[in-house]
């Protein structure tokens, strides 16, 4: 059996979709008033780790992380994309990670979306555990700008301009340089990590249908970071998904 799980940006989870009210489910409706319903995986996905893999959707490029439970595989998907290029809310932060994972090996891979109580910014990303429940590593950091000061990483970092009427707009080369380095990563995941979705193991999956008359926390609202001006003049900040602590995480 293969499950088709979708990521709630707004959540910071996974979902199982449905266009049938099902016990359990989640009603949902869309902008356009669409009316759906989801199973949302509250503590993650958990399962042997059968690859990734690369493809066009209907709303741009897809990445598809392959974990297998049970005999159930489940296809892990978001979008890697928007109008600034690699989507660095939850697609890089994910990115991370996958060079580091080993095929067959089992992980929890969960993504997050909250504002610690200390900060007023927001953090969104991904927690990834091996079998025996600790941290996975990221294995790629990201390069951003801390109080004007570039902080190294092997993603590079976006910096934005401001033209003549004060607006801001990303910087082209360095949206070009980024863009490159992850097309190279990418490539190499495609050799080392093919998606091999098949198998099974022993092992549980928490979802809301399991816990329909548990309290669902409700997402905070986005907060922006407030932007910082580089040396040369550019707008830059820390990435979304930053290099959290796992243990300060909500769950």
């Amino acid at each position: 059996m293969t499950k088709y799980l979708s990521l709630d940006y707004t959540k910071g989870q996974f979902f199982e979709y449905s266009k049938d009210e099902l016990p359990g489910y989640e009603k949902h409706t869309s902008s356009k008033g669409n009316v759906t319903y989801r199973n949302y995986f509250l503590k993650g996905v958990r399962g042997v780790f059968k690859g990734v893999k690369f493809e066009d959707g209907n709303f741009g490029e897809q990445v598809r992380v392959g974990l297998e439970d049970n005999g159930t595989v489940y296809l892990l998907s978001l979008g890697t994309s928007n109008t600034n290029g690699y989507e660095d809310g939850f697609f890089i932060p994910l990115l991370q990670f996958l060079p580091g994972m080993k095929m067959g090996e089992t992980y929890l891979i969960n993504p997050y979306r909250f504002t610690p109580k200390d900060s007023k910014y927001e953090k969104r990303g991904f927690s990834i555990k091996d079998e025996n429940d600790q941290p996975v590593e990221r294995v790629l950091s990201q390069a951003y700008y801390k109080n004007k000061e570039l902080v190294e990483g092997d993603i590079p970092a976006l910096t934005f301009e401001q033209d003549r009427k004060e607006k801001w707009s990303v910087d082209p080369v360095s949206q070009k340089a980024r863009d490159k380095y992850i097309d190279t990563v990418i490539e190499g995941l495609e050799k080392t990590h093919p998606a091999d979705f098949g198998g099974g193991i022993q092992g549980y999956n928490v979802t809301s249908a399991d816990l329909a008359t548990g309290a669902q926390r409700a997402a905070p609202m986005p907060s922006e970071e407030v932007p910082t001006v580089s040396k040369g003049g550019s707008k830059t900040e820390e990435p979304a998904g930053g290099e959290i602590d796992d243990d300060t995480l909500p769950f």
